[in-house]
């Protein structure tokens, strides 16, 4: 088995790197963090903080969440706006069960509907199958998501509100990271993508592309694995399980 994972999650306070690495070298592997993205709150305009009063307020509307970031980011939003979310109202849906364990961390309770992979699109359908012809969805997200979740939805006839909670910032990688991931065998090393905007800002940012064409890239599932062959690279192989469980079982075996 090889020993080394080179992670490419962003970085900074939303980036729920750590609980990622902790699993990995719990069972035996190192961890390189090569991160070109960082996660940074956006100022909200006074329609979108609207938005997020009325839906926390009321138990008439569904918030969606599509990952832990998504997640986190939201708490400190509503924290700057006064919001008490565990108090919340509303009904929550998470993508996956990372976003799930997010949700319970930040509102003190369990989600009402949870995919148990993290793609928009069975997410999206699942919700779907759950509001029936109608209902109202607030999506707090990141400003470069796939604009695939929200338009299922609608297609149901549901109301659904999407804010721009957060973005992501390209950065250039720390010389010690870009050293150590050069370092590596390719032999005994994966790298490994958890989504397809860490894909493009690793292949852009990493001084020699070339040698990323040499490792093992492990993807967490097939929105990330057409990605990185977009991206010129080869996908060794994809979790079958769209998580971070999935990804964790997919490097072990």
């Amino acid at each position: 088995m090889a020993k080394t994972v080179i992670l490419t999650r962003p970085q900074g306070p939303y980036a729920g790197d750590e609980g990622l690495s902790q699993r990995l070298e719990a069972v035996g592997f190192s961890v390189i963090r090569l991160s070109s993205l960082s996660v940074e709150a956006k100022e909200l305009t006074q329609p979108d903080a609207e938005a997020i009063r009325l839906s926390v307020s009321s138990g008439g509307w569904w918030i969606a969440f599509l990952s832990p970031t998504a997640v986190h980011v939201f708490r400190d939003q509503c924290v700057r706006l006064g919001i008490d979310l565990p108090s919340s109202q509303a009904r929550l849906a998470a993508q996956g069960p990372g976003t799930s364990e997010a949700v319970r961390t930040i509102f003190h309770r369990e989600v009402d509907l949870e995919s148990p992979i993290a793609l928009a699109e069975v997410f999206a359908e699942q919700l779907v199958h759950r509001l029936g012809t109608t209902g109202r969805v607030l999506v707090p997200q990141s400003a470069e998501g796939r604009d695939v979740f929200a338009p299922i939805v609608r297609r149901s006839g549901a109301e659904v509100v999407c804010v721009a909670t957060y973005g992501l910032v390209t950065t250039t990688p720390d010389d010690e990271d870009i050293a150590a991931v050069r370092g590596v065998s390719p032999e005994d090393s994966f790298l490994v993508f958890m989504s397809p905007s860490a894909v493009v800002s690793t292949v852009e940012t990493f001084p020699d592309p070339e040698h990323l064409k040499t490792l093992r890239v492990v993807s967490i599932g097939p929105v990330t694995s057409k990605a990185v062959r977009d991206a010129g690279l080869k996908v060794f192989a994809e979790a079958k399980e769209h998580t971070e469980a999935g990804v964790v079982g997919c490097l072990s075996t």
